[in-house]
C-alpha cells in the first residue's frame, strides 16, 4: 500500500511502508513525515499510549525505510493523518546526506547545485525531483500517443554511427573493433531512410554532443523527439509542430496538475496559443542591428538576441530561413534566396531559447552533392549510405527535432535543463554518478 492509498482509507486501520522524511518532537507528541513516491503523510506518535513506540520512533534515523501500522484520522489542517500503533524500521539509513533529500529545502537553489549533482543517486528521492521524473514519463506517453494517433510508426535508430550530422569535433567518439565511430548526434540519417519505407516515422532517444557551452540549455547527453514524413513543405511541418506542442500543453494541464503543483514553479501554457508568429532570419538580423544588438548575416542568433526578438514578437515564435552557413548539409536550399535553407527554428518564451527545428530535407542528389561538398563531407566513405538513400528514388521529406529536456524546462519553468533529466551529463563535469 502506498502513502496515497493509505491516506484515502479514512477511519480504517492501515499498514504501509515509506521513508522518514522529517521528525518533530513536541514533548509527549511526535510527528513523523513518512514519504514515498506517491506523497507524504503525517504520522502521530503519542508517548502516553505508545508502550515504547515513542522511544522507537525517536531512535529511527532520517531517510530510514519504515513500516507503519495505524488508524487514518482527520488532521487539524484538513488532511488525513495516521495515528500509529506500531512502527518498525525496515532498513536504517546509516550514511546521512544533508540536507536530507526528502526534507523541505529548495532543490533548485544554486547553492545546492554541486552537492545535489554529486549525490544525485540520493537526491532523486527529493519530492520535487520525483515530480519532475513522473512528469517526464507522462509527457513521453502523451507525445508517443499523439504520434500513434496521427499514423506515425515508432522507429528505433542506432546509437552508434559512422557519420555525424555536425562537425566531428563536436561529436563523442569511441573505438569499436579498431574502428573510430561516434555516439549519435541526431537520428535523422536513419529516420529519412526509414521514412522512404514507412512514410511517417518518429523516434525518441538519446543524442550526444561534445558541447563546450555551459548555458542553461546545453548538456552532453540529452533526448531528442524526432519525426520525418514524406511529401510536405516547411509550412506543413510548422503546422504539425504547432499542433503537437499545443496538444502537449493541453494534456499536461489536464493530466499532470498534481505533478506541476509538486514541482512548485508553475506551468507555462504559452505553447497553446497557435499559430506562433514568424519572422525571417533576414528581418530578424535587420531588427537586431537596428536596436544595437549586433548580429551579422550568416551567424547564429544568440541567447541575448533571442530575448530581444521575444520582446518584439512575444513567444513562442519562429525564425524562418536559417543560413546555409550555420545549418548542416541535409536541408533544402531556399530557391528564392540561396543564402538560406528551408529551415525554421522555434524559440520559446520566458527566455528559454530554442526548443526545436523543422526543415524540408534534400531529396535531389545534385543538391545533396553541393551541400556535402560545401561542408567537406562528400569524399568521406562514412556517408555512402546517405548518398545511397538519395540515389534510390528518394521522395521529398520533411522533419523536426525537439529537445525533450528543453521542453520540460520550458513547461515547468525550471532554471536549468539539468533538472529535467536524471543523472544529467554536463559540460566540463565528471561523469559521476
Amino acid at each position: 500500500m502506498t502513502v496515497r492509498e493509505a491516506t484515502s482509507q479514512a477511519g480504517r486501520d492501515v499498514s504501509f511502508r515509506g521513508w522518514l522524511a522529517q521528525r518533530r518532537d513536541h514533548g509527549g507528541v511526535m510527528f513523523l513525515d513518512i514519504a514515498d513516491s506517491s506523497g507524504s503523510v503525517q504520522v502521530v506518535v503519542e508517548a502516553e499510549t505508545s508502550n515504547g513506540l515513542y522511544e522507537t520512533a525517536e531512535a529511527i534515523s532520517h531517510e530510514s525505510c519504515v513500516e507503519v501500522n495505524g488508524r487514518v484520522v482527520a488532521g487539524r489542517a484538513g488532511n488525513n493523518e495516521i495515528v500509529a500503533n506500531d512502527i518498525r524500521c525496515i532498513s536504517s539509513a546509516r550514511k546521512p546526506v544533508l540536507p536530507y533529500p526528502r526534507s523541505k529545502f529548495d532543490v533548485f537553489d544554486e547553492k545546492h547545485a554541486d552537492h545535489v549533482l554529486r549525490n544525485y543517486h540520493l537526491y532523486m528521492r527529493n519530492p520535487q525531483l520525483i515530480a519532475i521524473m513522473r512528469f517526464r514519463s507522462e509527457l513521453m506517453r502523451i507525445v508517443r500517443d499523439w504520434f500513434y494517433e496521427n499514423d506515425f510508426i515508432e522507429f528505433n535508430a542506432p546509437i552508434l554511427t559512422p557519420a555525424t550530422l555536425y562537425e566531428e569535433d563536436t561529436a563523442l567518439n569511441i573505438e569499436v573493433h579498431g574502428e573510430n565511430i561516434f555516439l549519435t548526434q541526431c537520428a535523422g540519417f536513419y529516420l529519412e531512410a526509414a521514412a522512404q519505407a514507412l512514410d511517417r516515422v518518429f523516434n525518441m532517444g538519446p543524442s550526444f554532443r561534445g558541447e563546450t557551452s555551459r548555458s542553461k540549455r546545453h548538456m552532453i547527453e540529452y533526448w531528442h523527439i524526432k519525426a520525418e514524413m514524406l511529401h510536405g513543405s516547411r509550412n506543413d511541418i510548422i503546422d504539425l509542430v504547432e499542433a503537437i506542442v499545443a496538444h502537449i500543453v493541453e494534456q499536461c494541464q489536464i493530466g499532470c496538475a498534481d505533478l506541476i503543483r509538486a514541482v512548485g514553479r508553475g506551468f507555462c501554457a504559452d505553447g497553446a496559443r497557435i499559430p506562433y508568429p514568424r519572422i525571417s532570419y533576414a528581418d530578424a538580423v535587420d531588427h537586431l542591428n537596428r536596436v544595437k544588438c549586433q548580429t551579422n548575416f550568416g551567424e547564429g542568433i544568440g541567447a541575448d538576441a533571442e530575448g530581444v526578438l521575444e520582446d518584439l514578437l512575444g513567444g513562442p515564435y519562429w525564425i524562418v530561413g536559417i543560413p546555409r552557413s550555420v545549418e548542416p548539409f541535409p536541408y533544402v536550399i531556399d530557391p528564392d534566396d540561396r543564402r538560406v535553407t528551408m529551415v525554421a527554428d522555434l524559440i520559446t518564451s520566458n527566455r528559454c531559447g530554442e526548443l526545436l527545428g523543422v526543415a524540408e530535407k534534400i531529396s535531389d542528389p545534385d543538391m545533396l552533392c553541393e551541400r556535402m561538398m560545401e561542408k567537406g563531407k562528400w569524399e568521406s566513405p562514412s556517408y555512402e549510405f546517405v548518398k545511397d538513400v538519395h540515389q534510390a528514388g528518394c521522395a521529398p521529406h520533411i522533419a523536426f527535432g525537439m529537445g525533450l529536456e528543453r521542453l520540460i524546462r520550458w513547461l515547468l519553468n525550471l532554471p536549468h535543463v539539468r533538472y529535467a533529466t536524471a543523472f544529467p551529463r554536463l559540460v566540463r563535469r565528471s561523469i559521476y554518478p
